[in-house]
C-alpha cells in the first residue's frame, strides 16, 4: 500500500510490484510454501501524463 501511495504522490502511474508468500489453504486445495510476484495496478489519474498533454489537435 505504501508503494502505491508513493507512486501516486510522484504523479506517475499508480503501480507496485510485490513478492508474496503463498499460504496453504486446504479448502481451496492450494499448497503453500512458495512465493509469487504480483503487479498491483490502481486506476488513477497520472498528473505527469496529463501535464504532458497539449491542447493542439493531432495532425
Amino acid at each position: 500500500m505504501s508503494a502505491l501511495h508513493a507512486a501516486k504522490r510522484a504523479g506517475g502511474p499508480v503501480v507496485a510490484k510485490a513478492t508474496h508468500e503463498v499460504q496453504p489453504n486446504a479448502w481451496w486445495g492450494i499448497e503453500g510454501g512458495w512465493s509469487m510476484e504480483v503487479l498491483w495496478v490502481y486506476l488513477e489519474n497520472s498528473t505527469a501524463f496529463e501535464s504532458a498533454l497539449t491542447d493542439a489537435p493531432p495532425t
